[in-house]
């Protein structure tokens, strides 16, 4: 269990850091990135998880600058609903998960299997289209790979980086 001092050192040595990088062109680039992002972020969730991958950054020992930037510009390429999707495939799937069912039960919109039958309404094919377009972007930009089946997405390397940099910033939807 952690006294209470080893938890203030370990607050003020995160403080250093980010002062310390913050005084960098590097940090200072990273800082302002965040803050051009932040202002056009709309969603508590987005806004979170920029501060999270921002804080994350400057708050490192040694700034790793190409890294962090270039995190900084996926993050900008993606919308809400395909950090969520990247978020729950992040976790292996298992039957009966709870991880799976909160984040489920958080974005039923976005992570609920939207039908594909036919005769379907026009509302449905629509999030149809909006899912597989989601899908699609995570592989484009790398953050995710089909499984053997060829249906089904799993989280890349790069994703997972991308996820444990916003993790801080309540990913887990136990938050």
């Amino acid at each position: 269990m952690k006294t209470l001092e080893e938890e203030f050192a370990q607050v003020q040595s995160r403080l250093d850091c980010i002062e310390r990088n913050s005084s960098t062109p590097e940090g200072l680039d990273i800082l302002e990135e965040g803050m051009l992002q932040a202002a056009r972020s709309v969603s508590k969730d987005r806004q979170k998880w920029l501060a999270a991958i921002v804080g994350s950054s400057l708050s490192s020992e040694s700034l790793k600058y190409e890294e962090s930037r270039k995190l900084l510009n996926l993050y900008r390429e993606l919308a809400d609903p395909e950090l969520i999707w990247l978020i729950y495939i992040s976790e292996p799937q298992a039957l009966n998960s709870s991880y799976h069912k909160k984040l489920m039960d958080q974005y039923p919109d976005i992570l609920h299997p939207a039908s594909r039958s036919y005769g379907r309404s026009q509302e449905e094919a629509d999030r149809s289209a909006l899912q597989d377009g989601y899908k699609n972007t995570l592989l484009r930009l790398g953050l995710a790979t089909l499984k053997q089946n060829g249906q089904t997405l799993e989280i890349s390397p790069l994703g997972r980086l991308l996820v444990r940099y916003i993790s801080d910033g309540g990913a887990d939807p136990e938050s």
